[in-house]
């Protein structure tokens, strides 16, 4: 179970099945399933702890943000315009998983907005500019579940929009 660090909930999602499918020659995983879940819901009594998992799962999670945003990106930029200050007029979202792809692309989950002319770059109540260089946004201020919400919307507007499905 992951519990966001910007919004009030907990999201379940089941590991082994899906892990394990990928590593099959015969099986191939079609659908992965999330629960989400107040963040006062129900808590366990038993916990198992990792210091390996966790690193894992962000590296996971990591790449897949990278993956989604690098299957989508001639597509945005053919639509709103190219990298430079094309990308400053990007709907805020796309402008976010700019961000957070370079941050994990790059820069080890820091931000890296060094330019003062660059316009501030936000999602929800997040926002940043020059001023936060440095900022470890991955796994610091967003976790597991964090990302996977940002992953979900950015994947809703893509749709809004009318971005075909790579």
């Amino acid at each position: 179970r992951l519990g966001c660090k910007q919004f009030p909930v907990h999201i379940r999602h089941y590991v082994f099945g899906p892990f394990w499918g990928t590593f099959q020659t015969n099986l191939t995983v079609t659908e992965y399933e999330f629960f989400f879940e107040p963040a006062q819901a129900r808590t366990y009594t038993t916990k198992i702890v990792s210091d390996k998992w966790g690193r894992l799962s962000e590296m996971f999670f990591q790449t897949a943000l990278v993956y989604f945003y690098e299957k989508h990106i001639k597509w945005i930029n053919k639509t709103y315009g190219g990298n430079g200050s094309a990308r400053d007029a990007w709907p805020g979202i796309f402008r976010f998983a700019w961000l957070l792809r370079n941050a994990a692309t790059h820069h080890n989950g820091c931000i890296n907005l060094t330019d003062p002319k660059v316009p501030s770059v936000g999602w929800h109540h997040l926002k940043y500019d020059h001023t936060n260089a440095g900022v470890r946004v991955l796994g610091d201020v967003m976790n597991l579940a964090d990302i996977l919400v940002f992953l979900i919307e950015f994947s809703d507007e893509l749709d809004r929009v009318g971005s075909p499905i790579f």
